[in-house]
């Protein structure tokens, strides 16, 4: 995958982190905002890999239409699983 996650290396897959970044900007567009402070990953999906997650939320941060993004109904298990996988890819680092 490429570092654009509107790219479609995941077709046939049910569900897809970064398919979902195209929804982003037109909430964005719909809130007549140019980015949100904090974005939310309610639940986790249990068909897309976490470091897709957070590559998609990385890009998110990237691209200036968040500043954060966050969880919910995540379990400890799981953001440990984030963290590790934000830490491989040098997601998310040295933000303020």
């Amino acid at each position: 995958m490429d570092d654009n996650p509107g790219d479609d290396s995941c077709l046939g897959r049910p569900v897809c982190a970064v398919a979902r970044w195209p929804g982003t900007k037109a909430s964005l567009k719909r809130l007549q905002l140019e980015y949100v402070d904090l974005i939310f990953c309610h639940r986790p999906d249990p068909y897309t890999p976490m470091e897709e997650i957070v590559r998609a939320m990385n890009w998110v941060i990237d691209q200036g239409w968040a500043f954060y993004w966050g969880t919910s109904e995540w379990s400890a298990a799981q953001l440990n699983e984030v963290r590790r996988s934000a830490s491989l890819l040098g997601a998310c680092q040295g933000r303020r």
